[in-house]
């Protein structure tokens, strides 16, 4: 089904995503296509994880500003209020940073994802199992995709503690990211196309709804997990995130949808609270270029000594 009509059908009922995880739990799809399926207001969203903000037929006229730059200083997204959130740390494991560090606090310094989550299919459970074992066994966290200056697309984007900022253009929206300079562009009221040309940030589609805006990313290739835990996920990953500023102007608050029933047994969703940064320039950051590590150790360039001709 093509990408467009794939939403549209999100967007009128409930039955293409109740038939997908009858198939998975061996059920009929007679019982899921006689299942209720009303539509869903977005307010639901957040309780029914069945359900993914679609852009509206006509676009608001309102735009709302979302001017300067943004960050935050925790590497994992919040539980929801209500309904599915995403896959946390092991339990007795939480991830302490820098500051908590020494504090007598129970946790570690290492990503322990919780491959027990009834959340994840099992081939993804077993990859977070074998991640953690690695770095219980290195006794260190193991190389983060950020580190080895590699794109890492949505939701893991949003994992990202260096600033952030949005320039908004009538047809575009462009995200930029202190971390590698790197880049997101959005196109503000248009469709997916047809065939997506898979890429590590997909194709990403915009609209405003009230004082957010939305934004609806598929086509990402599946080179690298969407958390630090090692979370995988397939092609079919589908995200859509949403940007508010609250607090007068004070906070940016993100939500995040996720579906992708290779992976995971049920939509989810996590949520991210951005700060205005103090940030007075952007900066340029040549991740390449760093020749230390993690560890605050060294480590050579690659060079190529070959001679062009």
């Amino acid at each position: 089904m093509p990408v467009d009509a794939r939403f549209k059908a999100l967007h009128a009922s409930r039955i293409v995503w109740l038939s997908t995880m009858a198939l998975l739990a061996g059920c009929t799809q007679e019982a899921a296509e006689t299942t209720e399926a009303a539509p869903l207001s977005v307010t639901e969203a957040a309780t029914d994880m069945s359900f993914m903000p679609v852009m509206p037929a006509t676009p608001q006229d309102h735009v709302p500003s979302l001017a300067g730059w943004w960050q935050h200083n925790v590497s994992h997204l919040a539980d929801p209020e209500t309904g599915e959130g995403p896959v946390s740390h092991l339990p007795g494991m939480q991830h302490l940073y820098g500051q908590d560090r020494g504090q007598g606090l129970p946790g570690t310094d290492l990503w322990i994802g919780n491959y027990n989550d009834p959340l994840l299919q099992p081939w993804a459970a077993d990859l977070i199992r074998a991640r953690g074992e690695k770095e219980q066994s290195m006794g260190q966290s193991d190389w983060q995709l950020l580190q080895l200056c590699m794109l890492v697309g949505t939701p893991h984007i949003l994992l990202l503690r260096d600033p952030v900022e949005f320039l908004q253009e009538d047809d575009m929206v462009t995200i930029f990211y202190h971390r590698d300079q790197q880049v997101r562009r959005v196109s503000m009221n248009a469709q997916h196309p047809e065939n997506v040309v898979p890429s590590p940030y997909g194709h990403s589609v915009g609209w405003y709804e009230g004082e957010s805006l939305v934004i609806d990313t598929v086509g990402m290739t599946n080179v690298g997990p969407i958390d630090y835990y090692g979370t995988p996920h397939t092609d079919a990953l589908h995200v859509v995130e949403r940007y508010t500023v609250i607090e007068d102007g004070a906070a940016l608050h993100a939500e995040v949808f996720v579906e992708d029933a290779g992976t995971f047994t049920a939509p989810w969703m996590g949520t991210q609270r951005y700060d205005r940064s103090r940030r007075e320039q952007y900066e340029e950051i040549r991740c390449a270029d760093n020749p230390r590590d993690t560890e605050g150790g060294e480590y050579p360039i690659p060079t190529d000594l070959t001679a062009d001709f």
